[in-house]
């Protein structure tokens, strides 16, 4: 057998097998992407849950309520 035919066939599987890595590196960055926008979107939902929350405390909803109706009337000590 030559040896160029068997260095040619050589560098033929190691040129497949960067393809090849190129393919399952790029399928993996996506796939973090997709996670990465999915823990992001979970974060901000708990922000806002907890937002939410305090605002339907009974002492901050009322100072909250008397804002949003009339904020000219509301003082700055109350509000």
């Amino acid at each position: 057998m030559n040896w160029e035919i068997i260095g040619s066939t050589g560098e033929w599987a190691g040129a497949i097998a960067v393809v090849v890595t190129l393919f399952y590196l790029a399928r993996q960055i996506r796939q973090q992407n997709i996670n990465t926008a999915a823990t992001a979107m979970d974060s901000w939902l708990a922000d806002y849950n907890n937002t939410v929350l305090e605002l339907t405390r009974d002492s901050f909803a009322l100072i909250y309520r008397q804002g949003l109706t009339d904020f000219d009337r509301c003082s700055r000590a109350f509000c």
